[in-house]
């Protein structure tokens, strides 16, 4: 869930000139060892939720799209993201995972 947040991080741009912004950007140059530690964090719980139930990976298709889709509004609307877009991204995120761990549960 955080991870699309993060990723978001790694491939868009921040939109706030350090000028006029309140902080500086989170981000500017990021190393492999930062992306790996992202997706191995992020990917964690999966990992150990599907060691229960193999199905609970198809959570992660709905998370992926909304990431796009989010990441492709940002783009549209300001031109990248703000702290307030990872925040939105985070919580859209969260409950996608949580309707779809639901309905894997359910009906699978």
């Amino acid at each position: 869930m955080l991870l699309a947040a993060i990723s978001i991080v790694f491939t868009d741009q921040y939109v706030r000139e350090s000028v006029t912004s309140k902080t500086e950007p989170i981000a500017q140059n990021f190393t492999w060892k930062e992306v790996a530690g992202a997706l191995i964090f992020g990917l964690a719980p999966i990992v150990i939720l599907s060691s229960f139930k193999y199905q609970i990976i198809y959570s992660i298709i709905p998370l992926i799209i909304a990431r796009f889709l989010l990441s492709g509004y940002f783009r549209k609307w300001i031109g990248g993201y703000t702290g307030d877009c990872l925040g939105a991204t985070q919580q859209v995120c969260e409950v996608l995972f949580y309707l779809s761990v639901i309905a894997i549960w359910r009906f699978i």
